[in-house]
């Protein structure tokens, strides 16, 4: 297994199978992240593992397009989970 800090070198050079370790390896930490985000209105309809799901699936599609050299990827996943925090707010409120 790849250190945290070996995994973001690879992933400076572009290789999305060292992201996707990276991810997963930083799994509990991006769960503890969404957890603390949520609202307890949000974590009654929507599990913290969905929104890592959605954000994984996400950071995985525009992963190519993101420069690294100047972005920690941990920053930048923290940044989706506010996006798709946002998004599960918005998806609720428009439903009441």
């Amino acid at each position: 297994m790849n250190t945290p800090n070996a995994l973001v070198g690879r992933i400076l050079q572009g290789e999305v199978d060292a992201f996707a370790e990276y991810v997963q390896q930083q799994r509990l930490p991006l769960l503890s992240v969404i957890r603390r985000k949520m609202s307890g209105g949000l974590l009654s309809k929507v599990e913290p593992d969905d929104i890592f799901q959605e954000v994984c699936a996400s950071a995985m599609q525009s992963f190519k397009d993101v420069d690294f050299q100047d972005r920690d990827p941990f920053v930048w996943l923290c940044h989706l989970i506010d996006r798709r925090i946002v998004d599960a707010h918005r998806r609720f409120s428009a439903k009441k």
